[in-house]
């Protein structure tokens, strides 16, 4: 790179002389403008005590793609599914389909030709924590689609959900929630993180 000269300091936006030296200028460089492109947290969960839900509210409209990391477990006494709803949508508005393994057999199961009132994430156990990551694609006036992974190596049992909400408005508030009605374990924890 060559030397810069007087005339392109003069004419910058972010850079000044003083004493004959280039300088930053003051507020001219930030943390916001440096973070362009990466994984920024948006809201952090972890339960101290059992709850029927994980909620995140006030999720920034700016955000293309949402990345929700959870460990989960259920205070129930049967296995069942974790499940997500955006903004409250209770009604019938989600697809999803599910490949699932527990290492000597694969099976499939899904909620496509119909629609249903949240979207699997997976099943969840009440003896083991299950870990879930979801990526999360969040455009304004488009449907919002999932993929999520979850895995519980004690049984074992691993596997892939994708999921579809048919509504066109951006995710302003994700809820997470036990399909049987019963409560998230206290130590569950979650995570959501905005990318853009």
């Amino acid at each position: 790179m060559g030397l810069v000269k007087k005339w392109q300091i003069e004419k910058s936006n972010t850079l000044g002389l003083v004493n004959n030296l280039a300088e930053v200028k003051d507020g001219s460089i930030t943390p916001e403008k440096l973070s362009f492109g990466v994984l920024k947290k948006i809201a952090g969960v972890e339960l101290t005590s059992s709850s029927p839900k994980i909620e995140f509210t006030d999720i920034p409209s700016n955000y293309e793609i949402l990345y929700l990391v959870m460990s989960l477990k259920s205070s129930g006494s049967s296995q069942s599914n974790v499940r997500l709803r955006f903004n409250n949508e209770s009604g019938a508005a989600y697809r999803w389909v599910r490949i699932y393994s527990n290492g000597s057999s694969v099976s499939t199961d899904s909620m496509f030709s119909s629609l249903d009132t949240s979207i699997n994430l997976g099943f969840i156990n009440y003896t083991h924590f299950y870990l879930y990551d979801v990526t999360i694609n969040n455009p304004d006036g488009y449907h919002k689609q999932t993929s999520s992974r979850f895995s519980e190596m004690s049984s074992p049992r691993i596997g892939l959900c994708g999921g579809n909400f048919i509504v066109g408005t951006k995710a302003s508030s994700i809820q997470i929630f036990i399909e049987d009605g019963s409560n998230l374990s206290a130590g569950s924890k979650a995570y959501l993180y905005g990318f853009g």
